[in-house]
């Protein structure tokens, strides 16, 4: 059982972590186009 616990707490930690990646990945692209946009006006 304590096995299982620290099998599914790993794989939580690495979900959370691929989660942030994505989303800090997502946060760059659009400041980009923001940026391009206000460069355009």
């Amino acid at each position: 059982m304590l096995g299982y616990a620290i099998v599914s707490g790993a794989v939580l930690l690495a979900v959370i972590i691929f989660t942030v990646i994505q989303l800090r990945k997502q946060v760059r692209k659009t400041r980009k186009k923001e940026e391009k946009k206000k460069k355009g006006l």
